[in-house]
């Protein structure tokens, strides 16, 4: 009898393998998009099909149960932002290839949200994806406090630079910091051995992030802690993992500082912070980037100059003290507003005002959890009560807490729910603070933190709130099961199939570089040639066979006339399709200055102009492209106007470069021109830049 009854009260047997299966495409996702870093698309590729994955899985799953929506303010706002990126980014001009995969790229967060959202067993969803977090953020630390001691750098790996790593680990230190305090605040005996991982765990996350060593990163941190442990103070029945969780943070602070002033490869903790009394100093290199981005947003205010083009448009309006590498404003909300244009700021702010709406209001009432006391049962959750599966039925003053392992009372159940609201937005308030001076939004996995977290305070605050109405679809009226799932295979592979080829495209590619880097342009044509089929509207491809093409160009006989012009006409067939595609890039234009530059006979009798044309053409673009400036220079100086090389080699000498040897043939040839006009002073400040070059290298 007994289990009879235990079988016909369990909500969904399938329930458990579909939370794992979600979780494990989720974890994919994320694990996939740590190496992805705004360049290597073949891992946004993959982490896009596993996200879509996910959706699918959700899909497949709701024919019987259907779906609901619920209306709120907050859900709306993030839809709205989603469907005014995919619309911007297909009816903006003259924007580059990358624009429509750069909608995935920036939408990642809205499309975790409703992922969250739409989860049917979010409970158990979110359980096993905050441990797989948990357990990647150990692993990131690990190799970021292997960095600061063996390799003596800042902490950085997978990320661009340092402070995106502490963002990302910040988000996971309040997610486990609100995870530690619902367990342990009321008067449960927690598991002593979960204390001890739980809290070992934060100490290691903190300590990293105080080697990175970044200003914004600590004050915005400190805020969220404010927040979190002062709500917590005040909400829960014991204060003693509060003061336990404060003595990890201040350790870990501690012993983070002392290793930063012993051994960090720069500013020590305290000395950045002090940095801070004087705040134009502190902020110079970002004012310098804002100032000029403002400039650019002037051009485009309304619409925006379309997604993704910010790094091509920026560099004619880059200052020359700014020595960052131009790819981002280092203001995401600057950022989106010069990309999206002003409807995507305002989507944005609506989504952080209805948070804080959404915060403010379940601060004040009572009903979280009070779907439980009045046996509104989630649909799809599996509710324990003591060590049996009994359901609750009618009145009751006692509950059971999907976190606890005894009953709650209404009050515990409603504190604790308030608790890890205030965790999930201590996680928004922070990677918003920062991204004031960074670029988290262009993170993907911090894109999918946030999102998961998002959606989680959405799920929060609305799934037992009377005042929420929901949108409810019912699959089984409208279509038969098999319409159903072949509409919603259909659905989400034909987005799969497009990621598919961009992975495929971007293998291909890479492979054509490595083959032109070795000389096999023969084969290098062929690998770009496949790569572009799998990705048409992909200018890299096209250019990389123009490059292979004009390799070859060189190796042909000079009497060979018609095979050379054929294949000249063909490089220039390409280029102009690489121009179609992106016709903000600088190196279309310095490859079609270099074809016409070294096959002069098959360029026409004004190939010199057009030679200076596109060198000029991919200054223009980007002042700071300086292989097109000694290009240009060349050309020049061997049509005997050595006044005006030296001007285009000493006009981009005002910038801002990375040392390094691929910069080398642009300083050794202004050395030399600055030596033949008698301009001892600058040869020598480019002498010295050189002998730093070639000692580091």
């Amino acid at each position: 009898m007994k289990e009879k009854k235990q079988k016909e009260i369990r909500l969904d047997e399938r329930v458990p393998v579909r939370s794992w299966l979600s979780s494990l495409l989720f974890c994919g996702a994320l694990a996939a998009s740590l190496l992805f870093n705004g360049s290597k698309y073949e891992f946004l590729a993959i982490s896009q099909i596993l996200l879509l994955s996910v959706f699918l899985v959700i899909v497949l799953t709701s024919y019987e149960r259907g779906i609901k929506i619920p209306r709120t303010f907050l859900a709306l706002s993030v839809t709205l932002f989603w469907s005014w990126l995919a619309l911007s980014s297909q009816f903006l001009p003259n924007t580059p290839a990358f624009t429509s995969i750069n909608f995935w790229w920036q939408g990642t967060l809205p499309m975790v949200f409703w992922l969250y959202t739409l989860q049917p067993n979010a409970n158990t969803f979110w359980k096993y994806a905050t441990v797989f977090i948990l357990v990647l953020g150990i692993f990131l630390s690990i190799i970021g406090i292997y960095q600061f001691f063996v390799l003596r750098e800042f902490p950085q790996i997978p990320f661009l630079y340092k402070n995106l790593l502490a963002s990302f680990l910040d988000i996971i230190i309040l997610i486990w910091t609100a995870k530690y305090l619902i367990r342990t605040s009321t008067r449960d005996n927690d598991s002593s051995a979960y204390q001890f991982y739980v809290l070992v765990s934060l100490f290691i996350l903190i300590y990293t992030v105080m080697l990175i060593n970044s200003r914004g990163i600590l004050l915005s941190l400190a805020v969220a802690f404010a927040l979190l442990l002062s709500v917590s103070y005040h909400l829960a029945v014991r204060k003693k993992p509060i003061l336990i969780i404060l003595a990890v943070i201040i350790a870990a602070s501690l012993f983070g500082t002392i290793s930063s002033k012993l051994f960090s490869p720069g500013f020590d903790v305290m000395e950045r912070v002090a940095t801070l009394q004087q705040p134009y100093n502190a902020g110079k290199s970002r004012f310098i980037i804002w100032e000029a981005s403002y400039d650019l947003l002037k051009q485009s205010p309304w619409l925006g100059t379309g997604l993704g083009t910010y790094s091509l448009r920026y560099p004619p309006y880059r200052h020359p003290e700014d020595d960052n590498f131009g790819a981002y404003a280092h203001n995401d909300y600057l950022q989106i507003w010069i990309e999206g244009g002003l409807p995507a700021l305002l989507f944005l702010v609506f989504i952080m005002i209805s948070v804080l709406l959404a915060f403010l209001k379940s601060m004040r009432g009572n009903y979280l959890f009070a779907g439980v006391i009045h046996d509104a049962l989630p649909d799809h959750d599996t509710i324990k009560k003591g060590n049996d599966n009994t359901c609750i039925s009618g009145l009751q003053n006692k509950t059971s807490h999907p976190v606890l392992a005894r009953t709650a009372t209404k009050e515990e159940a409603i504190a604790l729910d308030k608790i890890e609201i205030t965790g999930l937005v201590a996680c928004l308030i922070a990677t918003a603070m920062h991204s004031f001076f960074d670029f988290n939004f262009y993170m993907v996995p911090t894109m999918i933190l946030l999102g998961l977290v998002l959606g989680r305070f959405h799920h929060m605050t609305v799934q037992n709130n009377p005042q929420v109405r929901q949108i409810e679809i019912n699959w089984q009226k409208h279509l038969k099961p098999y319409a159903f799932r072949a509409i919603s295979v259909i659905t989400v592979i034909i987005p799969t199939l497009y990621f598919a080829g961009v992975g495929v495209s971007m293998y291909q590619y890479n492979r054509g570089v490595y083959l032109v880097g070795i000389g096999a342009s023969d084969e290098a044509i062929k690998y770009f040639r496949a790569a572009g089929n799998f990705w048409r509207s992909n200018d890299a491809p096209y250019y990389g066979q123009a490059t292979a093409i004009k390799l070859n160009l060189q190796r042909i006989s000079k009497d060979d006339f018609a095979g050379r012009k054929t294949e000249f006409e063909r490089a220039e067939t390409l280029l102009a399709e690489a121009e179609k595609r992106s016709p903000l890039r600088p190196q279309i234009f310095h490859m079609r200055g270099l074809l016409y530059l070294e096959n002069q006979d098959l360029a026409g009798t004004n190939g010199m102009e057009k030679a200076a044309a596109n060198f000029e053409k991919a200054l223009k673009l980007n002042p700071l492209f300086y292989h097109a400036r000694v290009a240009y220079a060349s050309l020049l100086g061997k049509t005997g106007k050595e006044k005006d090389a030296l001007k285009v080699l000493k006009d981009g000498l005002h910038y801002s470069y990375a040392l390094n040897t691929d910069i080398l043939p642009y300083f050794l040839m202004s050395a030399k021109v600055f030596e033949r006009f008698a301009d001892y002073e600058n040869m020598k400040d480019l002498l010295e830049k050189i002998k730093s070059i070639e000692k580091n290298s």
